[in-house]
């Protein structure tokens, strides 16, 4: 439960544009927001009170906390907290700041799994917080699916002003036994009439996986990486009782 209430947290402080501002703060930045000391000092008697408190001071108390809480110093504080702790933030448009980033984001093509790829957010002056590469355009609004997650990463994508895929989160592979590396997963969008997109903004909608190494270790494509890397294991076993000793 008290995981379960630390995410809604998190997802709310998201909202928040001091929040945001702590979290993209670098570590060890002086927070720029005073402390509150006046409402410090009218919390000590009650907090380090000996005994139990009455109902009427615990409430004044909770209710001192959650002033604190909503300073701009602790909602700043809390923020470069979280990114110290390597947290992901929950994307919303408004409050979304500019540069490279983890993402992780739920899949529409593939429902059940979670994306992992770093990519750019870029600002635009016709839109209130940055926009990335990722995103969708539906004509009218950028989109992003709901449950979008980022995080600040020293990762950078291979091509500029696009977006890599880093993989599927939970999703493991056996090292190729021909070349001993591990595969890369790729995937596309893969349309009604034959067409393929690989764009990075289609990357939650591709419906179509497969893997590569080396030439020998090419993997068929199939509509989830999982059920494929089932399908890999279930060959390479087969393979090894075939094959001589």
């Amino acid at each position: 439960m008290e995981d379960w209430l630390q995410v809604l947290h998190d997802r709310e402080a998201s909202t928040d544009d001091v929040y945001v501002e702590g979290y993209m703060s670098r570590p060890g930045s002086a927070c720029p927001y005073e402390f509150d000391e006046g409402l410090s000092r009218l919390m000590i008697p009650l907090s380090t009170k000996e005994g139990r408190l009455t109902d009427e001071e615990r409430e004044i108390l909770g209710k001192m906390n959650n002033a604190m809480e909503a300073t701009k110093w602790s909602r700043w504080t809390h923020g470069q907290r979280c990114r110290k702790e390597g947290r992901w933030s929950t994307y919303v448009q408004k409050t979304q700041p500019s540069g490279i980033f983890e993402w992780l984001i739920p899949s529409i093509g593939t429902p059940g799994i979670t994306i992992l790829a770093v990519g750019e957010a870029f600002a635009r002056s016709y839109v209130e917080g940055a926009v990335p590469v990722l995103a969708g355009w539906d004509g009218h609004v950028y989109t992003m699916p709901s449950g979008t997650m980022w995080r600040p990463t020293d990762d950078k994508p291979e091509f500029a002003n696009t977006a890599s895929l880093r993989g599927v989160v939970d999703f493991a592979t056996m090292d190729c036994p021909h070349c001993g590396k591990a595969p890369t997963l790729h995937g596309c969008l893969s349309g009604v009439l034959g067409s393929k997109s690989y764009r990075s903004s289609d990357m939650h909608r591709f419906n179509e996986w497969w893997m590569r190494c080396c030439e020998w270790g090419v993997t068929p494509s199939r509509s989830n990486p999982f059920d494929l890397e089932a399908e890999r294991l279930s060959a390479y076993r087969k393979a090894a009782v075939l094959i001589p000793k």
